[in-house]
C-alpha cells in the first residue's frame, strides 16, 4: 500500500462519494433553472450565469473524480493493486 492509498487518496468509494456529491449539485441547479423557466419568470442574466458557473465547477470536480477512479483500477476496471493473470 502507498503512503496515499493508506490516507485515503487512493480509496475509490471516496471518489464515487466526491463523484455522487457533485453530480446532485449539477441536478440541482439544473432542476431550479428548469423549474424557473416553465413558470415563465424572468431571466435573470446574473443569477443564471452563477447557476451555470456552479453547474461548471461541478462537472469539473466530477470528470475529476473519475480521474482518480481510473487511475486506481485503470481502464479496464480492475484494481491496479489486483495481482495480474499471466496468459500464455
Amino acid at each position: 500500500m502507498t503512503d496515499s492509498s493508506a490516507d485515503g487518496h487512493d480509496d475509490p468509494f471516496r471518489h464515487t462519494h466526491e463523484l455522487r456529491t457533485a453530480l446532485t449539485g449539477v441536478k440541482a441547479h439544473a432542476q431550479l433553472l428548469l423549474r424557473h423557466l416553465r413558470q415563465g419568470g424572468p431571466v435573470d442574466p446574473v443569477h443564471l450565469q452563477r447557476r451555470v458557473e456552479t453547474i461548471d465547477l461541478l462537472s469539473g470536480r466530477m470528470v475529476e473524480a473519475i480521474s482518480r477512479v481510473e487511475d486506481h483500477f485503470g481502464r479496464g476496471g480492475r484494481s491496479s493493486d489486483a495481482p495480474q493473470r499471466h496468459r500464455e
